[in-house]
């Protein structure tokens, strides 16, 4: 973004763009969006946001995946071998859920995370009512011990890596805490039947008061997240690029 503000042929009509950054959790702005209150590009950490907004008075423009990062189950390096077997077993959604009472989940209602892992789940469990009880169960294990979000998850880590549960999250944040922490390494495992994954769109908001210039700004920009430059950045992090 820096560099997008530097670059003199960003301009529109003369005008050069500043770009002001903010980070809030996507549950927050898909609850907070209204006509006259919005940013005017949102990029949360999964479109499956926009499937929650109730709100009316803003439009979305066209919705670009600008990185991508598969949902894995983390657990630190000391807790994957002694109880798991890491790096000789695999681990199993089906394994996970009757290993309830070791693992956690973000709070499902406020994260990408927690979502994703009920949605990932719920697609290998079959419908018969015996499996759904076992869900339920299951689930219901899980949330005695979640947590409002992955930050949490991971200082638990911190705290203790010998005694702190196993949680699902997205690999990028493996690859962030493993960069910020290497004395405390965690490792990201990839269930056998699959898994979703987070795909940071990129979501033009236009409201009453959206200008032209904001928009064609707003346009810009996004081509400017899919520069080369941009996409090295996004691996540097942990991040996947799309395609």
């Amino acid at each position: 973004l820096d560099a997008y503000e530097r670059d003199t042929r960003m301009a529109v009509d003369g005008t050069c763009v500043s770009v002001d950054v903010t980070a809030k959790a996507p549950s927050a702005v898909a609850a907070s969006l209204s006509g006259d209150t919005h940013p005017d590009l949102w990029i949360p950490d999964s479109s499956m946001w926009t499937q929650q907004l109730t709100t009316s008075g803003v439009a979305f423009g066209n919705v670009t995946s600008l990185a991508v990062s598969p949902l894995v189950v983390v657990a630190t390096e000391p807790i994957a071998k002694a109880q798991l077997g890491w790096p000789d077993t695999e681990i199993s959604w089906a394994g996970l859920l009757q290993s309830a009472g070791s693992a956690t989940v973000a709070d499902p209602l406020t994260t990408s995370e927690g979502l994703a892992t009920l949605l990932a789940v719920r697609s290998i469990v079959g419908d018969s009512e015996e499996n759904r009880t076992q869900l339920v169960q299951a689930m219901t294990a899980v949330s005695r011990t979640a947590v409002p979000d992955i930050a949490t998850a991971y200082e638990a880590v911190r705290l203790d890596p010998t005694t702190a549960p196993l949680f699902t999250a997205a690999e990028q944040s493996v690859v962030a805490h493993n960069q910020q922490h290497p004395a405390n390494l965690v490792v990201a495992l990839y269930p056998t039947e699959g898994t979703l994954a987070l795909d940071y769109p990129a979501i033009p908001i236009e409201g009453r008061k959206t200008t032209v210039e904001t928009t064609r700004a707003v346009g810009q920009l996004v081509d400017a997240l899919q520069a080369e430059s941009a996409a090295a950045a996004f691996q540097d992090d942990g991040f996947r690029t799309v395609g």
